[in-house]
């Protein structure tokens, strides 16, 4: 053979080792023939290549070595000449044709996958496009060949070679490969910049404008957001600017594509150049929507003031921003639960509105706040976790901003701005996800919406209370107890009590810890709705003949059931703990360190002031297991009745952990007190360890039992979930006897 394409043409005709189309070989029982096989005989080709120990050549993980390391380099030679051989014996001849050039088994994989990528017998390649579109003159196994090795150059971003084989077959340029794509999208494709430069140089503005079809007709500006380099999107814009305004399949422009890439630079260049008229309908109220979903508000507030209009504009997904934003309840302070110590960061760490004054009669303003940031940036870099809780900030600034822009303008709106801005169904999804800024902000540009009304579910009183959300409930509480809100009845009769008498959703019961918990928060919201209904609406019965309280029951039967269930499980193995630490400290009692006088009965160590701590530890520590014991088998005689959960059963949980935690810790006192006496005269030193030591499971215990004690405490005997504290912008407004209006049905 005089050439290695001699000897693979040859090769091909005389077909003496490729398998036949779907002939089964020594490494995979299919070849691979047509792309919709490709996943199967991707994992078996995997398999294979694993069990041969050549995967690592395949992925790259073992790349080439330097020539210069001969004995390295031949080895890697020999693995991925065995790897290519397996993955060229596993194709069909028409797939063998577009490997028959490639060198190493990593491009070989490579090819494979992007030939086959995103297609299935639901998506198959258009017919209207051509496989290749090469001069009629070359043959087939020459369009496959100079496909992979234009293919090759442009993956490896070998531009002399890309340059040398376009100057041979200009009708390179243009062609579509394998799957319908052209060389330039495969250089977006894998971010070669300065390829796509040159390529572009060389395409006219028609030819820049080639879809992809099994990328549901992508142009190479949607192909280069995913890729997020600006560079590549801005030599295609520059070169046919129309490419911004050309839609794919699904109707969406590349700046559509980049506001949910997460790519943010190539977001805001394609904003900037996009024509303006392009994004005042469908597509740029998609745009506002996306940017609000993806929590990117700062350029979501950058849409509004640039096109308010689109706040009225509905998506696709049939949703405004507006009504997206009062979905997002972590977009706010008030949807985010912070420590003590994350709040007092929190609340120092200074940030500037976007909106603020940058004017030079600011600058001293200006130049403190540059100073403040400046230090916050140095303490960021020192301290772990700061960065987090600054970036929570600056996006609750931002939003926080963006929902006043909002705010404002729908204050001016009129009856149908209104209802296509979707603003009814925002308030409503505010209080059902308990979105308490939003609920604000609306209720404060027309308070008459506090009285909207759905047939199906009632009014803001009873979405506030099926979803649980208690922020929302003591924000409306001042209206709510002075009005008929509670009067309020349903299509199935159901009063706002029977809404509190059904089981909580779970998404909020789950963040209440143990079932004992839950069913308490069940019943404190039973009786907070309770004090606002009417006494004459507290036995209405449903269309079911229910009233709420055999609503409630009915509701939370297994509720109740694994309350009991997981109140006795804590019980018994608390007790057994005080138990043992009781009968320990009983018998510790009578065999005191050092024992007793022989004569007298007298302890040896009675003057000492250790063995005195010994004794007080030691009753102290008895005295109180014995009062857990007590308090635990209370709780495991209980009746276990509803009413029960609410203040009996926790009240006696908390005495028992508390007598329980002191037990403990006494207990370990005396002990340390003990090996203090034994050891004291000759190993003073000890002392130190031993205390340390002791400290050890108290704080164990501490640790792992500390917070439910302390959810427990504040549920039960604290101010709980609610408050009757009228809230600051409550107080700026007229009396509701001024705001009230005719209901709001929707």
């Amino acid at each position: 053979l005089s050439s290695q394409k001699t000897g693979t043409h040859l090769f091909l005709s005389l077909d003496l080792s490729l398998p036949r189309m779907g002939s089964p070989n020594t490494i995979v029982p299919e070849v691979l023939t047509e792309p919709k096989i490709y996943a199967r005989w991707k994992i078996l080709m995997m398999n294979y290549l694993l069990g041969e120990e050549l995967w690592d050549i395949v992925v790259g993980t073992e790349p080439k070595p330097d020539e210069a390391n001969q004995e390295a380099f031949r080895i890697w030679r020999k693995k991925n000449g065995k790897a290519l051989h397996a993955i060229q014996m596993s194709c069909g001849p028409k797939v063998f044709s577009s490997i028959s050039e490639i060198e190493t088994a990593k491009c070989a994989w490579d090819h494979l996958a992007f030939i086959n990528q995103s297609v299935t017998p639901e998506n198959p390649p258009q017919a209207s496009e051509p496989i290749s579109a090469f001069s009629q003159g070359q043959s087939k196994d020459d369009h496959g060949s100079l496909g992979s090795l234009i293919y090759k150059a442009v993956v490896d971003g070998d531009l002399e070679r890309t340059k040398y084989l376009l100057r041979i077959h200009p009708e390179g340029l243009s062609a579509r490969l394998s799957m319908g794509e052209t060389i330039l999208h495969i250089a977006v494709l894998h971010d070669q910049v300065q390829l796509v430069e040159e390529l572009v140089k060389l395409m006219s503005k028609e030819e820049l404008e080639a879809v992809v079809p099994y990328r549901g007709g992508a142009t190479a500006l949607h192909l280069a957001v995913f890729g997020g380099v600006v560079k590549i999107a801005e030599v295609i814009v520059n070169k046919n600017p129309n490419l911004l305004c050309i839609k794919n399949q699904s109707g969406y422009l590349p700046v559509n594509y980049a506001s949910v890439s997460g790519h943010k630079d190539m977001l805001r260049y394609l904003y900037s150049v996009t024509p303006d008229e392009e994004l005042t309908s469908h597509q740029g109220a998609s745009m506002f929507t996306d940017a609000v979903l993806t929590q990117n508000y700062e350029f979501a507030l950058d849409i509004h003031r640039r096109f308010p209009q689109l706040i009225t504009v509905h998506t696709d997904r049939e949703a405004t921003a507006l009504e997206n934003l009062a979905t997002i309840p972590s977009a706010f302070p008030s949807g985010v639960h912070l420590r003590f110590w994350q709040r007092w960061i929190y609340n120092c760490i200074y940030l500037q509105p976007t909106s603020a004054d940058n004017s030079e009669k600011d600058l001293p303003r200006r130049v403190a706040f540059r100073f403040k940031e400046q230090a916050w940036s140095a303490l960021i870099l020192l301290v772990p976790g700061l960065k987090q809780i600054r970036d929570s900030k600056l996006k609750h600034i931002q939003a926080l901003e963006l929902l006043k822009s909002m705010s404002n303008q729908i204050s001016t709106f009129d009856s149908s701005q209104i209802a296509a801005s979707g603003v009814i169904n925002a308030v409503i999804l505010a209080s059902q996800f308990g979105t308490v800024e939003v609920f604000v902000e609306m209720v404060k540009a027309n308070p008459s919406w506090l009285w909207i009304y759905t047939s199906e579910n009632g009014s803001i009183f009873h979405h506030a209370v099926a979803y649980r959300q208690e922020k929302i409930w003591n924000l409306i509480y001042e209206f709510g107890a002075n009005t008929d809100f509670g009067v309020f009845v349903d299509l199935d009769w159901n009063t706002l009590l029977h809404t509190a008498g059904k089981l909580a959703p779970a998404n909020r019961l789950n963040k209440i810890s143990g079932a004992a918990m839950q069913m308490q928060w069940e019943l404190q919201w039973f009786k907070e709705v309770e004090t606002v209904v009417p006494l004459s609406y507290q036995e209405y019965k449903n269309k079911e003949g229910k009233t709420a309280r055999a609503l409630f029951t009915e509701q939370h039967k297994e509720l109740l059931k694994e309350a009991e269930k997981w109140m006795k499980d804590t019980a018994s193995s608390c007790m057994v703990v005080a138990t043992l630490i009781a009968t320990v400290m009983f018998a510790a009692a009578f065999t005191v360190p050092g024992g007793n006088n022989g004569h007298t009965g007298i302890p040896i160590f009675l003057v000492r002031d250790s063995f005195m701590l010994f004794i007080v530890a030691d009753a102290l520590s008895l005295f109180s297991s014995t009062t857990s014991v007590l308090m635990f088998l209370s709780i495991l005689t209980s009746r276990y009745a509803e009413e029960d959960f609410l203040k009996s059963l926790p009240k006696r949980l908390i005495i028992g952990l508390a007598t329980l935690f002191f037990s403990i810790a006494t207990m370990m006192v005396a002990f340390s007190a003990a090996l203090s006496i034994v050891l004291g005269n000759r190993y003073k030193w000890t002392a130190i360890p031993i205390s340390l030591l002791a400290s050890v499971p108290v704080t164990l215990f501490a640790l792992l039992q500390f917070p439910l004690f302390v959810d427990m405490i504040s549920s039960t005997y604290g101010s709980g979930i609610f408050s009757k504290k009228t809230e600051p912008w409550f107080r700026s407004m007229p009396e509701p006897s001024k705001l009230r209006h005719d209901t709001i049905t929707v």
